[in-house]
């Protein structure tokens, strides 16, 4: 059995694949899907979706002979197997055979304990590197993580506690179920969570970035109009000169799902409004309109329109927000984006492309006469937006109805 470098490692891709893997990414944040997972989660695997992406799984320990210096390999016992044990040899006493794999970044010792997961290439097995255990951690896979239901809201409730385990390990793995969970399953945990649980997870000092967005999305669906003032404390009003909030996206989001329209005048007022914003604040604002006019019901759609038609004031940032204008049927930035397209100096061109896919968008007979002038001025915008695929249309008014 070989090993590979990780689970998600790939060969390199051929340069014309590369770039259209390159372009479909950059593109795809277009698309609203028709289920969105947890709106303001980082990218994260769980150990179960990682299993399920392999053929097996163990974990193992060092057998204590030294590591193959041509090789890069060393041998490791099998303690348990998580997944796939017909695919893992065994020796004439019955005995799991040791399986090889990288070493890991420090000498193991004789306890050390590591996981790895067995990826399938042409009928042979190859390891990834190790992923060191602690002894809770090894009685989580073990005896824990079996007994978790299979799917659905049951799933996430049987990780709710485990969000704010001691064991980091465990911990992650928490957060990582809630990454990758439809959203419309994580709103059904709604009767089974604790604002004010949530609140204190959220204050709490030791609670990294990726876990209070989290929270705050938690919080979202549990929160009353007696949390709406306790928020608006955390928005950061004051004129920064750099990014305030690394949660500031989701912070904004579980304030307007309780303050609605008067809350967005507030955001706009203390953030989109400010003569010299800070660009990471005000993007976070609209990841957060942008989950409001996607997946809630909260707030209309054209009013959340307005509010990001305010970030064309600032025309360098046009690509931030013209695509969401023109999924949601926003027509009314027409002559404003030409305004923005025709002003733009060269060190800005890339607002060009996005603006001329807005009025390819638009069924307006406003929109073809536009697409002339545009064309007049940067015939090579024109032509480079014209041979992108364009996700939105007339048609597509997005994910929510």
């Amino acid at each position: 059995m070989r090993s590979l470098p990780g689970v998600a490692s790939r060969a390199a891709w051929p340069r014309p694949v590369a770039f259209i893997v390159a372009a479909a990414l950059a593109l795809a944040w277009l698309v609203p899907s028709a289920v969105w997972a947890c709106p303001f989660c980082g990218p994260a695997e769980s150990v179960t979706r990682q299993m399920g992406m392999v053929e097996a799984a163990a974990i193992v320990r060092a057998t204590g002979e030294p590591t193959n210096p041509e090789t890069r390999l060393r041998p490791y016992h099998v303690e348990h197997v998580l997944k796939g044990a017909d695919r893992l040899a065994k020796d004439g006493g019955g005995k799991y055979a040791p399986v090889r794999s990288f070493s890991p970044e420090n000498e193991p010792k004789p306890e050390d304990h590591y996981l790895i997961y067995g990826a399938d290439d042409s009928g042979e097995i190859y390891w990834s590197a190790p992923l060191p255990l602690t002894a809770r951690a090894v009685e989580y896979l073990t005896r824990e993580l079996p007994q978790a239901p299979p799917e659905g809201v049951e799933r996430l409730r049987y990780f709710v506690p485990r969000l704010r385990h001691p064991e980091p390990f465990i911990a992650d793995d928490a957060y990582a179920e809630f990454a990758r969970t439809e959203y419309d399953v994580v709103q059904q945990l709604r009767p089974y969570l604790s604002r004010t649980e949530l609140r204190e997870w959220i204050e709490d000092e030791k609670t990294n970035t990726p876990h209070r967005r989290l929270y705050l999305t938690l919080l979202g669906l549990c929160a009353t109009k007696d949390d709406a003032e306790w928020l608006r404390a955390l928005i950061p009003v004051e004129q920064a000169k750099e990014p305030t909030d690394r949660s500031l996206d989701a912070l904004v989001a579980c304030y307007l799902t309780i303050t609605g329209e008067e809350g967005l005048e507030w955001v706009e007022k203390e953030i989109l409004r400010k003569p010299n914003p800070v660009f990471a604040d005000v993007n976070a604002v609209v990841l957060a309109l942008r989950f409001h006019g996607e997946q809630e019901k909260v707030i209309d759609r054209e009013r959340l329109a307005a509010s990001m038609r305010l970030v064309l004031n600032h025309p360098n940032w046009v690509d931030t927000v013209v695509a969401d204008l023109a999924r949601w049927k926003d027509w009314s930035a027409l002559e404003r984006l030409v305004e923005i397209y025709r002003d733009a100096d060269d060190q800005h061109r890339y607002v060009r492309v996005p603006i001329v896919q807005y009025m390819k968008a638009c069924p307006l007979p406003e929109a073809k006469e536009a697409l002339k002038k545009l064309e007049a001025i940067d015939p090579q915008a024109v032509r480079r937006a014209s041979s992108i695929f364009l996700p939105f249309g007339a048609g597509n008014s997005g994910g929510r109805k």
